[in-house]
């Protein structure tokens, strides 16, 4: 069977039970392996009746959501499964199969989200929803079409909306005609926030599910003592389905060039440039970005042995100095032109 609609389906009886996708482990380069038991077989009572168990091949999932939503976001993590898959082929890194299905929660509403988060001591915000736990292998998500920013923006639209038909009722033809380009403007409105709210709901779930797998695989941990620049650029490389990731190349792009040098080195060197709450953030993320797509095009052994070296505490400036050379303005012009290349 092929197609959205055989994605997924309520997870029922025995956890060996597969979906429409069980082909694909002949596919993709790392084959799933199944275990007996997961870590949301603890959450499902607590959670509620109103939570229901969804599967696909190498991901499931808790939720309170609409099996719409859930589809889209189930479909998203199988296909940055496969982008983390091929990347893994492609330097030859060292992995393991996941032992099971690597579990996943979807929280309707945030206050859910945020209450899950905490008790399970991670920082909750509305602008970031999601988060992987590696403690636990549960990587948690909240609906992003129900953040207050979003239902505050549509709320706007939906009152502009009645006050435009509203208008249009009372107006004569020649007015109502006027209105043509303030109709115009509020469907144009309507499908600017509908495509902003895809993009973050697509870019946080690649994103932390590129962080649950490169975890579930043994590539790379996410754990306090592991280089951050190296963890987020490497999960920022699965943002987008394929090719540069376009929203980070532009924040790249947009870092003035006499500041880049500095704020690569900050990012290497310190992990709080990365941290929660940081200022700068999109900068110094973008510049994480830019180091990893740039070392895993140019030089992925390189890369590969720095991975490695990480899960053992190899992370600081000096240690990716020795890998890869100074990171000197020389080597932040090399990063810049690989980019200049690359930026439509």
């Amino acid at each position: 069977m092929t197609g959205a609609a055989a994605l997924l389906f309520p997870l029922v009886g025995s956890s060996q039970s597969r979906s429409a996708l069980s082909d694909s482990a002949h596919r993709d380069p790392i084959a799933s392996s199944q275990a007996a038991a997961s870590p949301l077989d603890s959450l499902s009572a607590a959670l509620g009746s109103s939570f229901r168990r969804y599967h696909t091949e190498h991901f499931e999932m808790l939720s309170d959501c609409d099996a719409g939503t859930v589809r889209r976001v189930l479909e998203l993590a199988e296909d940055t499964f496969r982008g983390a898959s091929r990347f893994i082929a492609k330097l030859e890194l060292p992995h393991r199969p996941p032992a099971g299905r690597m579990p996943m929660l979807l929280f309707e509403r945030y206050s859910g989200y945020e209450r899950h988060a905490r008790l399970a001591g991670f920082p909750a915000s509305e602008s970031v929803p999601g988060y992987f736990d590696e403690a636990t292998g549960i990587c948690a998500l909240f609906n992003f079409a129900n953040s207050t920013a979003v239902r505050t923006q549509r709320d706007q639209l939906w009152r502009r909306e009645r006050e435009l038909a509203s208008q249009n009722r009372a107006s004569n033809e020649s007015n109502h005609a006027a209105a043509g380009p303030a109709q115009k403007a509020l469907e144009a409105a309507r499908r600017a926030l509908e495509a902003a709210q895809r993009a973050v709901i697509a870019t946080v779930v690649r994103h932390e599910i590129a962080h649950q797998v490169l975890a579930a695989t043994g590539v790379q941990s996410t754990s306090a003592g592991a280089a951050r620049w190296l963890i987020e650029g490497t999960a920022m490389l699965f943002e987008n389905a394929d090719g540069p990731n376009a929203y980070r190349l532009a924040d790249a792009m947009a870092i003035p060039a006499g500041e880049r040098l500095a704020l690569f080195r900050r990012v290497v060197g310190d992990p709080r440039e990365l941290g929660p709450g940081a200022a700068g953030a999109s900068a110094a993320y973008a510049s994480a970005w830019a180091l990893v797509y740039y070392l895993a095009e140019t030089q992925p052994r390189a890369l590969v042995d720095f991975l490695t070296a990480t899960r053992t505490g190899a992370k600081d400036l000096d240690a990716f100095e020795r890998r890869f050379g100074e990171l000197d303005a020389a080597f932040v012009e090399r990063v810049y032109a690989f980019l200049e290349a690359r930026n439509p």
